[in-house]
């Protein structure tokens, strides 16, 4: 129904194609022309942060867990200049976080396509394509960031005494990317029943209420690894045992530290985008929170920014190779050939060659 104001007369949403006087701006979901300036900054970070995800996986630096007596990092074959430059080929094609790469490259595509979605927007308020592209790709990007932050805790627990865990460590990842998982689906179902449906309101609710659940579910999930993450902590701070050795020579790492910190932050970030955006859509459509863009910004752009920057420059490949594939995880009695299962029992390489395999059989990341 149209409606009329004065001398204009107001067009209904679904006849509107483009702004004009009887389809003003203040008529859209959002009431604004989204910011040229902040969207377009944002498309183009998360294209180069996925581009330099990708990047790192070819050039990751061949890591000692021993500091040098300069605070840097030490190889593990202290011979020459070349050989270390040869270390850095291997291990540029040898250590590779597969698993972390694809849950940070997919959130970080999905938010350049989100924000392209808003740029769109800014050009025409009223374009349909535009706004299914950034509500469908912005409100799932992080669910990927918040993955790569769960596989990292199995990896932890692993290093630092899987005995203080209330849960068996490859469980870990299995729980929580799958909580991940079923966030992930009830958002996508919801967004997609929103963005295709402009000109039903009572399906549009419905799309909107699935959205809240899921990222509801996604904060129940966050909040369940944060609990779990902290608990874990404390009962190692408090256990009596001394450290096993690999945990000690990560603790003298000032990557490792600068990693624990930065996992910390990039969990926060997600969590406050979280709780963000369950209020901005509680209100429905329209409402003063969702058309206001400032809070946007600050509150779901850059918290995504910033968990994406420290989870990409304080890369686990560069400071917690744990996660690499065919890591060799040294023992407490330091004998070379000697690594860790992944229920953290001792193994040694020539009990895997007397099983047929010439390494260990270690996919760190997903198994």
């Amino acid at each position: 129904m149209s409606s009329t104001s004065g001398n204009v007369t107001y067009l209904p949403f679904r006849y509107c194609y483009d702004v004009s006087p009887q389809c003003p701006v203040e008529n859209t979901i959002y009431g604004y022309y989204p910011n040229i300036g902040a969207n377009c900054f944002f498309a183009a970070f998360f294209f180069v942060s996925s581009w330099s995800l990708a990047q790192s996986q070819s050039h990751i630096p061949a890591f000692s867990l021993v500091d040098g007596p300069d605070g840097g990092n030490q190889t593990k074959n202290p011979k020459t200049k070349q050989m270390a430059a040869a270390l850095q080929l291997y291990a540029g094609i040898r250590y590779k976080t597969w698993t972390y790469l694809l849950a940070m490259f997919l959130g970080c595509i999905d938010q350049a396509i989100g924000y392209i979605g808003r740029v769109m927007l800014h050009n025409n308020p009223f374009d349909t394509a535009g706004f299914q592209i950034q509500i469908c790709c912005l409100i799932l990007g992080p669910a990927f960031n918040s993955a790569a932050i769960y596989l990292v805790l199995k990896h932890v627990t692993l290093c630092f005494g899987p005995e203080y865990s209330r849960i068996r460590p490859k469980r870990y990842t299995w729980i929580f990317i799958t909580g991940d998982l079923i966030s992930l689906v009830i958002q996508a179902v919801g967004g997609g029943m929103a963005a295709t449906s402009m000109d039903n309101q009572s399906r549009q609710r419905v799309g909107d209420d699935l959205m809240m659940a899921g990222i509801a579910f996604q904060v129940a999930t966050l909040s369940f690894f944060a609990v779990a993450a902290l608990t874990y902590v404390i009962k190692r701070y408090r256990a009596p045992a001394p450290l096993p050795a690999e945990a000690k020579m990560f603790m003298a790492s000032t990557k490792f530290r600068l990693f624990a910190m930065g996992l910390v932050v990039a969990f926060t970030c997600i969590f406050i985008r979280c709780v963000y955006r369950i209020v901005e859509m509680a209100g429905g459509w329209g409402n003063p929170i969702m058309q206001s863009e400032i809070p946007f910004i600050v509150l779901d752009g850059t918290m995504v920014t910033v968990a994406t920057i420290v989870q990409t420059v304080l890369h686990p490949g560069w400071c917690f190779p744990r996660l690499s594939s065919g890591y060799v995880v040294p023992a407490a009695d330091s004998h070379p050939g000697t690594f860790r299962d992944e229920e953290g029992e001792l193994e040694t390489l020539e009990k895997t060659k007397k099983d047929g395999n010439d390494t260990p059989d270690h996919n760190p990341e997903f198994s």
